[in-house]
Parts: C-alpha cells; sequence; structure tokens
C-alpha cells in the first residue's frame, strides 16, 4: 500500500478485504507509530522492564511453593517440625 504503490483500494481487492477495513487498519498504525515515536526512551523500556520484574517474581513464587509443597509432604512422612529453643542442648 504505502510503501509499495498500492491504493487502498487496491490493496483490499487484492486481499479480499472491504477498503474501509484496510483504511481504519492503515489509520490505526499510523496513529500508534506516530504514538510510540513521541515517547521517552524510559517509556519504551518500561514494558522489557516490567516484564522482566513479573518474571522473577513468578520465580521467586513457584520457589516457595515448591519449598512449601515438600515441607508439607515431609511433615506428613515425619511429623510437624519446631523451632527448637535458643536454650535446647540440640543447639
Amino acid at each position: 500500500m504505502t510503501g509499495q504503490g498500492y491504493s487502498v483500494a487496491e490493496a483490499a481487492r487484492n486481499l479480499g478485504l472491504h477498503a474501509n477495513l484496510l483504511r481504519t487498519w492503515k489509520r490505526t498504525f499510523t496513529t500508534e507509530a506516530a504514538e510510540e515515536r513521541d515517547l521517552t526512551e524510559e517509556e519504551r523500556m518500561k514494558p522489557a522492564r516490567l516484564r522482566a520484574e513479573n518474571k522473577r517474581l513468578r520465580r521467586e513464587r513457584d520457589v516457595r511453593k515448591t519449598a512449601t509443597a515438600r515441607r508439607r509432604r515431609f511433615e506428613v512422612r515425619v511429623g510437624p517440625t519446631r523451632a527448637r529453643s535458643p536454650n535446647s542442648p540440640l543447639n
């Protein structure tokens, strides 16, 4: 279309789409692209930083979940574990 010299009507016809639908997509795309150009570097990096933070938090959650499950299985076999007092002879 824009880069290849086709009109919107020609491109829509070749793709089997209605021309108005293709115009709407083109308008949406160019608006989003213009908005993206207006973003600061920090705003462009924020989604990647948040994805990395989510990944880290999910790993931490999974580690805790696994540890809790293992502790429960251990307690079923051995019995509940108790915290030792500071005066315990086993310390």
